[in-house]
């Protein structure tokens, strides 16, 4: 059985690797949302979209499923 430090460092490791990528496509993304140009109009409400896909996703990830996750294991532990 892992020890907590190791589980600790563990699930940093994770988050690092899982998420990573969502920061620059978010922040490059943002100038599209804004939507500087001509036909930005179209594509301003897609780049929106998509970054607060990514932030909600990221949110459920790192809180909603841990959650879940120790509430189902420890249903069983009695």
């Amino acid at each position: 059985m892992p020890t907590p430090k190791k589980k600790a460092s563990s699930k940093r490791e994770r988050i690092k690797l899982g998420h990573r990528p969502q920061g620059p496509i978010c922040l490059a993304l943002v100038p599209m949302a804004v939507g500087f140009g001509e036909g930005s109009e179209m594509n301003a409400p897609m780049a929106r979209v998509v970054i607060g896909g990514m932030l909600v996703s990221a949110l459920f990830t790192l809180f909603f499923v841990p959650t879940l996750y120790g509430s189902i294991r420890g249903v069983g532990r009695d």
